[in-house]
């Protein structure tokens, strides 16, 4: 879902739900200084979301046997 820009509208609605009372100079100035955000979202969201193949695949770990463990200082061994 791509970011978009939102309308001075959408601003006002999200002031009044914190108990703000911003401006209209304020609103429009907030929506100029999103506009390059919303351009940088829009560059990023053409990237692809391929992840390289796992090489070494993880497990969850394991608990240590009692000879791994003789001072009990492990939880787990990964």
């Amino acid at each position: 879902m791509p970011f978009e820009k939102p309308s001075v509208a959408d601003l006002r609605h999200a002031a009044d739900q914190l108990g703000m009372n911003p401006s209209m100079h304020y609103l429009n100035t907030v929506q100029d200084i999103v506009t390059p955000l919303v351009a940088a979202y829009a560059a990023l969201d053409q990237f692809s979301d391929d992840k390289p193949a796992v090489k070494y695949p993880r497990d969850g770990g394991r608990r240590p046997s009692a000879d791994e463990n003789k001072l009990g200082a492990w939880y787990v061994k990964t």
